[in-house]
């Protein structure tokens, strides 16, 4: 760790300096409380992070992975480096590396390991703008959501035309309705009785879906 730690610093000692004082110097000297000014560090620092879990950064540090998560989201809120839609769009493409140990065939819902507190708020906002929901499970990092929600964020955020083209070339080949296919989308129930009716492996579509993102 204090190897890791060593690196960090002389990797962010070139630039750290200037980008501290600007941030602190743009209110009013000696404005910034020491919670704020914690903040600023956290962020200039976790641009030099290779490591990537919350149980890590919380050993670098030496503080609680509480700490961590809070000011990782706070640091964001401050000094956003991504959009909420590129943010949730990183989570997708994770989501569809790994689709096939996260996916659970029998109820059609889908698990989600997401550490980042960021990662999850964005995820958690963009699933209720769908009008969905996402369940948790006694691990607050775990968010379980139904497959067909997973479809309609991958036809919101990735490219919308590629998307439905992708599928729609899997449909055709299998000899499938596209039209009942994406009118599902919006009932879980429906959805999951298309996919069993019509034998669709799921796990083939999020393939064909990885070949263009």
């Amino acid at each position: 760790m204090e190897l890791i730690l060593q690196r960090i610093i002389d990797e962010a000692s070139e630039n750290f300096g200037k980008e501290f004082l600007e941030h602190y110097l743009s209110g009013s000297f000696g404005s910034m409380s020491k919670s704020e000014t914690e903040i600023l560090i956290f962020h200039l620092l976790s641009k030099h992070f290779e490591i990537s879990s919350n149980y890590e950064i919380s050993n670098l540090l030496k503080i609680s992975e509480t700490k961590v998560k809070n000011l990782t989201l706070n640091a964001h809120l401050r000094y956003p480096r991504q959009s909420g839609d590129e943010i949730v769009r990183e989570a997708l493409v994770d989501i569809a590396k790994k689709f096939s140990a996260i996916y659970d065939e029998q109820n059609g819902e889908v698990k989600i390991h997401i550490q980042s507190s960021v990662k999850k708020r964005e995820m958690i906002n963009a699933i209720n703008k769908l009008g969905s929901f996402a369940d948790y499970g006694l691990n607050n990092e775990i968010l379980k959501i139904r497959i067909n929600t997973l479809f309609s964020l991958f036809e919101k955020f990735l490219d919308k035309e590629k998307f439905k083209d992708t599928v729609q070339t899997y449909l055709k080949d299998k000899k499938l309705n596209e039209k009942q296919f994406f009118d599902a989308l919006n009932n879980s129930q429906r959805f999951i009785e298309i996919i069993k009716r019509s034998n669709i492996k799921i796990s083939d579509v999020i393939n064909t879906i990885l070949n263009f993102i």
